[in-house]
This record gives structure tokens, C-alpha cells and sequence, in this order.
């Protein structure tokens, strides 16, 4: 490699830029400069992670995931029996480290742990335990980890041996399956790191009554659910500095939710459901001038019935999400777009309204609109004379087992010719003619998911060919034939002619060494 080292570093990373992630592992392997400078450069590095599905166990005899570096490792389903010899080198390097419905014997997390000094992120979601009776606590500290993630857990003492560990977290979200037995844990743990804490996600009623005790807590956001109103009220008093807020309470009324919005003058993002205002005319938006963020959500799955949304508004509102909602009268329903007109993402999932030309005419009013999803949508009559007006902003569009007749999805596609990213999943209407028409409609689409539309299998090639941007396409015709095709970014750049010359060096450099095949 002395032939070469006179490139400047800059050139080398410029060349490695280019590289998609698989041929970035395989560059890793080649030589020790090339795996020098790739793990020196952090826009590299954080690129590379390691991702194991499926029913897989790793042991002593996992050799060779020791030729693989990354700052991220996910595994899914996964048995977890031995990390040696093969974990050092990668958990020296780890910032972010996710196990997902994994079995792990516990004195094996505690070394995977111990040997990754870097750990930004741990996320522990439905992880069994194993051996954890006879498991001691942490005798090591994670200074650098600011995110931890437990959910649904096996064994609330899991909370107790990462405590000593976990001494400077930012961000705490936890969920147990019976929440009674974790609470002493839990509430341990915040109290320890309350001196540096800001995003507690713990929706137990025992530890919302807890956080008035610990008067070193300022917190930039909280998760309250199944915590009663008069703690979340409290709360809200101590924490005047509040962001984002979750409070799905059956309970919490209009004039609760005002108070609260009086109580935090900065608060940026609302979760909360309108079970207790279903017959009342809400106003709670009006007190809360600087919120971006709105997510209506309840409780459980059970609909919640709004009789009219008033003068309901938000200025400064950028992103609306409205789920599993009954609109019975739509005079004023839609009127909320109207007055809140710098919204970029909304969503509508599970709703009921009546007219679709009411909803067009609100969504015409959003020109800033970004991203647009519509899942499960319930409408009386989509067949009335919706008049759409072409939104040039929106690059998102993604739709979910919608019953609309292909004319008015025709006419809702044409409205938005920006589009960079189309999800139609579960959707009768799509058949040939429409999808045939999506190169003409979308010139600058790059990402297209067909989900479960059985109706179009003979424009497939059609629109992977004729569609000029396109990078990612996903498919599935229906419930048993599953299909997915990954383009490579590198076909359609080469019009452009972007990557070929990179792939060209890196063809050169390979051969000149033997390593290119």
C-alpha cells in the first residue's frame, strides 16, 4: 500500500464517500491503511451498522462478526449466549446498541456492556433475561450513555443491576409488564440521575408522584399516561421548562388541558386524547401559542366521538396527527387547516367523517404541506365533486387501505406532482392504469412502496423502467408472494455520471491488489 499513501486523506474520503455501506464493510477487510481511515473518519464510521434477524444464537463461534466494525448494532430474535472473543474491537468503537425480543444470558450483557466504554444509546425492548437470578449489579460506569430503553421486561431487577452503570443519563423510557413490582427500581434510578436527566418516559402513576419529591429534576419532556390529572397539573408546576408533553389521561378535561398550557409557556410538542371534551367545544390550542406538535391519540382503540372543534386553532402548528376520531359534523371540522395553515406533516389514521370534498377543501388550504398519510380513512361518500388545487411542496404521500374509487385516486395522486416518497398499501384501486400512469404524474419519485394491491403485477417493469429517479423500489402482490427489489442509487446517478467514476477507482484500486472480483 506505499504506492499509494501519498493521496491526501481528503482524497480518500471523498473516494469512500461514495461507496454504499455494503461495499464500505467489504473496503474494511482489504488493508489496515483502508480500515484506518475509514474508522478515523466519523462521517464514515457512523454510517456502518451491524443488523442480525431471525433465530440466530451468538457464541464463542460467531468468528466472523470479528471482521466487522460499526457504531451500531441491532439484533432481533436472537440468542445471546457468548460475545468472546469476537466483541472488543466492536464494542470499543459502539455508540448504539439495540436488542430486540432477543434471550441474552445477563453476566454476557454486563461484559458486552463493560467493554463498550462509548455507548451513546441501550435499548432493551422485550429482552428475556437468563441466569439473572444469581446476577450482581454493574461495577462499571457508562459515562457517555445518555439514552436508555427498557420495555416489557422479564425481570424488574434488570433496572437495578444497570443502575450503578448508568450514572449521567439524558433520556430514561421504561415499560414493564406489570409495573408494580418496578416501581421501587425505577423511581431509584430517577432519583439518581436527576441532576442530569431530561426526557422521562415512564407512564406509571406511582413514579408521576415521585418526580415531586425530586426537586434537582428539570425535565424537557415527560411521558404522564395512566397518571392522574391532579400529578400531571403538579408536575406541570414544578416543570415550568416542559417541550414535549404525553398525557393520553381518560380524565384530563378542556380546562385541564388550558392549565396546562398556562403552566408551560414553551411547550413545543402535545400527545393527549379528547376523551373527556367529546361533548365539549375544546379550546386548550388557544393556550398554547408556541405548539408545533399535536398528536390526538386515546387511551386504548376505542373511538373517540368530537361533535365540533370551535374556533380549535394553533398559528404556529407544523405537524397534526388525529387517530382513531368520529367527526360528526364537518361545518367547522376541517376549519382547524384552515386557520392553521404552516402545517407540514399530517396524518389521519382509523377516522370517520363524512364528506371527502370538506377534507380536500381544508387540505388545499395547507401550501406548505410536506408529508401527507391518510390510513384507514372512513368516508360516506367519496364521490363528491372535490375540487383539489396542485400542492408543489409535498414530497411525502402515503396511503393505507383507503376504499376510494380509482377516479378520485387519480384526481388526489395529480394534486401532488412533487412527490419524492408514494406508499399505496392495501389499496383496491390500484391496478395497471393507475400505476402506469405514475411516471407521467412524478417525475421525481425515488422511493415506491406497493403493498398488498394485487392488481398491477403487469406494470411492473414499466414503472421500474420508466420512472427516471427512481432508487428503492419495494413490493408485495399479495398475502403469500412476497417480493422486494433494492436499486441501486448508482444506475440512475451514472446519468449523471456521479458514481460511475467512483466505482471505477475503487474497481482499479481493488484489482491492482487482488481483492476485487
Amino acid at each position: 500500500m506505499s504506492d499509494l499513501r501519498p493521496l491526501p486523506l481528503e482524497v480518500w474520503q471523498h473516494i469512500f464517500g461514495y461507496l454504499a455501506v455494503r461495499d464500505l464493510k467489504s473496503a474494511l477487510r482489504v488493508c489496515p491503511d483502508w480500515c484506518q481511515q475509514i474508522v478515523g473518519t466519523s462521517s464514515l464510521i457512523n454510517r456502518m451498522q451491524i443488523r442480525i434477524t431471525g433465530e440466530t444464537t451468538l457464541d464463542h463461534r460467531s468468528s466472523g462478526i470479528r471482521f466487522i466494525l460499526a457504531r451500531k448494532v441491532c439484533l432481533f430474535k436472537t440468542k445471546i449466549l457468548s460475545v468472546d472473543p469476537w466483541w472488543p474491537a466492536l464494542g470499543a468503537l459502539l455508540k448504539d446498541l439495540d436488542l430486540r425480543e432477543c434471550q441474552v444470558v445477563v453476566p454476557t450483557l454486563m461484559a458486552m456492556l463493560r467493554q463498550a466504554p462509548n455507548l451513546v444509546r441501550l435499548t432493551l425492548d422485550k429482552v428475556q433475561y437468563l441466569e439473572l437470578e444469581d446476577a450482581v449489579a454493574a461495577d462499571f460506569q457508562l459515562n457517555r450513555l445518555e439514552y436508555l430503553s427498557l420495555g416489557m421486561t422479564n425481570g424488574p431487577r434488570i433496572v437495578d443491576i444497570l443502575r450503578p452503570a448508568c450514572p449521567a443519563l439524558k433520556s430514561f423510557a421504561f415499560s414493564a409488564r406489570e409495573s408494580v413490582p418496578s416501581e421501587r427500581e425505577v423511581i431509584e434510578l430517577v432519583r439518581g440521575v436527576q441532576g442530569t436527566l431530561e426526557e422521562l418516559f415512564v407512564p406509571i402513576n406511582a413514579v408521576g408522584r415521585a418526580l415531586l419529591a425530586m426537586d434537582r429534576l428539570k425535565l424537557r419532556a415527560v411521558n404522564l399516561n395512566r397518571v392522574e390529572p391532579e400529578i400531571i397539573l403538579d408536575v406541570c408546576r414544578m416543570q415550568p421548562d416542559l417541550q414535549i408533553l404525553d398525557v393520553r389521561v381518560s380524565r384530563l378535561d378542556d380546562s385541564q388541558l388550558c392549565e396546562i398550557g398556562q403552566l408551560l409557556p414553551n411547550l413545543r410538542q402535545l400527545i393527549t386524547n379528547l376523551d373527556g371534551i367529546q361533548h365539549q367545544e375544546p379550546r386548550f390550542l388557544s393556550a398554547m401559542p408556541n405548539l408545533e406538535q399535536l398528536i390526538v391519540s386515546p387511551v386504548g382503540r376505542d373511538f373517540q366521538q368530537i361533535e365540533s372543534l370551535g374556533d380549535f386553532q394553533c398559528r404556529k402548528l407544523k405537524s397534526l396527527q388525529l387517530s382513531w376520531v368520529i367527526l360528526h359534523s364537518e361545518e367547522d371540522a376541517w376549519k382547524l387547516l384552515n386557520r392553521s395553515r404552516n402545517i407540514e406533516t399530517l396524518k389521519l389514521q382509523e377516522c370517520v367523517f363524512p364528506q371527502w370534498s370538506k377534507f380536500v377543501d381544508g387540505l388545499n388550504a395547507l401550501r406548505s404541506l410536506k408529508r401527507l398519510t391518510l390510513n384507514t380513512i372512513t368516508v360516506s361518500n367519496w364521490t363528491d365533486s372535490a375540487r383539489w388545487v396542485v400542492n408543489d411542496s409535498t414530497q411525502c404521500l402515503r396511503l393505507w387501505n383507503l376504499q376510494i374509487p380509482k377516479a378520485q385516486l387519480l384526481q388526489l395522486l395529480s394534486a401532488f406532482p412533487a412527490l419524492e416518497e408514494l406508499h399505496l398499501c392495501h389499496m383496491p384501486a390500484v391496478d395497471d392504469g393507475v400505476v402506469l400512469e405514475l411516471p407521467r404524474l412524478f417525475p421525481r419519485l425515488s422511493r415506491l412502496l406497493i403493498w398488498e394491491c394485487s392488481n398491477w403485477k403487469a406494470s411492473l417493469r414499466h414503472v421500474s423502467e420508466k420512472l427516471p429517479a427512481l432508487v428503492v423500489l419495494k413490493y408485495k402482490f399479495g398475502p403469500v408472494t412476497v417480493r422486494g427489489m433494492q436499486l441501486r442509487a448508482q444506475r440512475y446517478d451514472l446519468r449523471r455520471g456521479k458514481f460511475d467514476w467512483c466505482e471505477n477507482i475503487m474497481a482499479k484500486l481493488y484489482g491492482l491488489f487482488g481483492y476485487y472480483s
